[in-house]
């Protein structure tokens, strides 16, 4: 695969005219509200969060009113902002509060992904209310006792009820939000997979998707990846750095939404714009590392096919 024939496969891949147009601005940010998380589940790396300077705080008032700001102007550059990456999202008290006033600034799609331990009724309604485009729902068995196997401190019946509520809730209500429920795929619940997808498609509307896939490693952090991958994978860009920013709380911009213990920081949104980050020397050089052939020089990189995964049918 050639440079140029790498900028065709990434503008396919983006659904855009051309490989230019991705280098204007992020199609996907993730602002990630808080760092903090109800759950230990098997496949997270969430125990590594605490390591060091991290602790579990959510982003300053004056932090998101400058986010609002910058992306007000670019809203037609913006495809999705998600408002979470590490943490549990709706441990943010001010989360309904966050979603309209990106969707008043003229923000497309807003999302966020929730263990839904927490989704009561009441939660429920006020992301409803709030003009939530999707709301993820990650729910990993059918069975209470391979669920709490794998999501340690949640309760299988009350997130299996939570999310019948809330699918229920959005029926009445004729509201426009989206559920994505997702169920990742490990040793553990492996043999549940298809038990689970005949459940959830039955609750499910037709404008709703259910998918499982297989666990990924966090960028090489929590396991390796295979070989064969790193092989498979040497000579393909990902999409990532040519399409997502991910904000941690404190303001730090990192390569990749992997990237929680902030080895490859590439901006500090304290200090800069998003466009001023997007176009600078460190996502930049990543960027040609990608488009060179040259992924595997980025540990984090080697094989990693957390935007290649296919949907278990």
């Amino acid at each position: 695969m050639t440079k140029s024939q790498r900028k065709e496969y990434i503008a396919r891949r983006l659904h855009i005219p051309r490989f230019e147009r991705c280098l204007e601005y992020p199609k996907f940010i993730e602002l990630e509200t808080i760092r903090a998380c109800n759950a230990r589940c098997s496949f997270c790396a969430v125990n590594d969060w605490h390591k060091g300077q991290m602790k579990d705080v959510v982003i300053s008032d004056e932090l998101f009113g400058k986010f609002v700001s910058d992306v007000a102007a670019y809203t037609d550059k913006i495809d999705t902002v998600c408002l979470c990456r590490d943490g549990e999202p709706l441990l943010d008290k001010k989360l309904p509060q966050r979603i309209r006033t990106l969707k008043d600034c003229g923000i497309a799609n807003t999302t966020i992904s929730t263990n839904v331990q927490l989704l009561t009724e009441e939660t429920a309604e006020s992301l409803l209310d709030a003009g939530l485009d999707e709301l993820m729902l990650s729910i990993d068995a059918v069975s209470g006792e391979t669920f709490e196997k794998i999501r340690k401190n949640l309760s299988f019946d009350r997130v299996v009820n939570n999310a019948l509520r809330a699918v229920s809730l959005r029926n009445r209500k004729r509201s426009r939000t989206k559920f994505r429920i997702r169920m990742v795929v490990t040793r553990d619940n492996r043999h549940e997979v298809d038990a689970w997808l005949r459940f959830w498609k039955k609750h499910a509307s037709r404008k709703d998707t259910v998918q499982a896939k297989e666990a990924h490693s966090w960028g090489n952090q929590l396991v390796r990846e295979s070989r064969s991958d790193i092989e498979v994978f040497s000579e393909v860009p990902c999409i990532a750095p040519f399409n997502m920013l991910t904000i941690h709380f404190n303001g730090h911009v990192v390569m990749c939404g992997h990237d929680f213990r902030e080895r490859h920081l590439v901006g500090d949104f304290n200090r800069h714009t998003i466009r001023e980050i997007w176009h600078g020397k460190r996502i930049s050089a990543i960027r040609q590392l990608h488009l060179a052939g040259n992924r595997n020089h980025i540990g984090m990189c080697r094989g990693c096919a957390i935007w290649d995964r296919k949907p278990i049918a």
